[in-house]
């Protein structure tokens, strides 16, 4: 079944016979060992907004595309089989918001009627979260919502303050930073979906390098720690040599670094003249 389900589903750029060419930003064919068995996930980043009425409008119309495009492509459905038409899951991450705020769309039904019943309940299984989407709008204060959500796409589209710099971003790639390094690595492989590869081999080239520099930091202190410690057995030698020679058991290893006891006893001899 994986090998069958790949083909022009994932084609960003749709074009419809009657509607025209359809430009998408991201679309994944996503197969799961539990049903549904497969599913499409598109992902948008919308830096206009004429409207809010004029956004709901984009957003149901790329869906229904979504679900359109299926018809007769060997990754949807043919004929009759509407059983084999794929859920929809759709992303929209508006970057450039006053407020920040997250609007959900589950694709929930309500059985108003019939709560009980076998059927009733059967049919609203079927019907429910075949269509979701999840709108995120990211505005100046992002930093105050602890959502993972915003956070990890905070970090990406409004971690820098000119806008400039995030239209390039979304142009030509989002850089890697140690901020951002620190933030993605909260994040599990199950957790963060990487936009291109070239970002997922940026974040594993700074973790290694992150990594190499800690052991090699690690070393360092366990090599010092060995060097005090053999100091400090030095130090405890002289110390009880001091003692059986009648020195000062008080005297530092520091005034007497360089004389054994022996040694140490000849020149007191000189300096008093006594045997």
């Amino acid at each position: 079944m994986r090998r069958e389900l790949r083909s022009d589903l994932a084609n960003s750029e749709n074009e419809n016979a009657r509607t025209g060419l359809m430009r998408f930003d991201s679309i994944v064919l996503i197969v799961t060992e539990v049903a549904p068995n497969a599913f499409l996930v598109n992902v948008e980043v919308q830096n206009e907004l004429r409207s809010y009425l004029w956004f709901a409008g984009r957003v149901y119309a790329c869906i229904g595309r979504l679900l359109d495009s299926q018809k007769d492509d060997r990754s949807g459905y043919s004929g009759y089989q509407y059983q084999c038409l794929k859920p929809v899951l759709a992303i929209w991450i508006l970057p450039h918001e006053d407020e920040t705020y997250i609007v959900d769309f589950p694709g929930q039904t309500s059985l108003d009627v019939g709560k009980h019943t076998r059927s009733g309940k059967a049919m609203k299984q079927a019907l429910d979260g075949y269509i979701q989407f999840h709108v995120v709008g990211l505005g100046p204060d992002w930093m105050d919502h602890e959502e993972e959500a915003i956070q990890c796409l905070g970090h990406i589209f409004r971690c820098d303050d000119d806008k400039e710099k995030q239209l390039a971003y979304l142009e030509e790639g989002i850089p890697m930073t140690v901020k951002a390094e620190k933030v993605l690595n909260e994040y599990s492989e199950d957790q963060f979906k990487w936009f291109h590869r070239s970002e997922k081999e940026k974040y594993d080239r700074m973790k290694a390098e992150m990594h190499a520099k800690l052991s090699d930091r690690d070393a360092k202190l366990k090599d010092m720690e060995y060097e005090m410690e053999r100091i400090r057995k030095e130090n405890e030698m002289l110390k009880a040599l001091a003692e059986k020679a009648g020195q000062n058991s008080n005297l530092s290893v520091a005034e007497n670094k360089d004389e054994f006891p022996e040694e140490y006893g000849k020149k007191q001899k000189q300096l008093t003249g006594k045997p």
